[in-house]
């Protein structure tokens, strides 16, 4: 949710989606399409990875998603610092 929140308040200050799908709920829907979208895939993310965290498997590639979703919001900051510089 902090993410979702987090591109919201980016959009509307000017930036733009990476992600081409969740590009389109925005251009498609607005911000009530993009946060309905985001929150979907959010919500599939966290029920595939509840299941699969119970294999080896799972637990040994967790720390790969951890280290991703913390590379994308690593990037939300330094966006969102180059956008406050403009």
């Amino acid at each position: 949710m902090i993410d979702g929140a987090w591109t919201i308040a980016h959009l509307e200050r000017g930036g733009a989606e990476a992600n081409p799908l969740l590009a389109w709920a925005h251009a498609a829907g607005g911000i009530a399409g993009f946060a309905a979208l985001k929150l979907g895939l959010s919500v599939v993310a966290v029920v595939l990875l509840a299941q699969v965290l119970h294999t080896w498997s799972g637990r040994a590639l967790a720390p790969l998603a951890l280290a991703a979703y913390v590379g994308v919001l690593g990037i939300h900051v330094c966006t969102e610092g180059l956008l406050l510089l403009k």
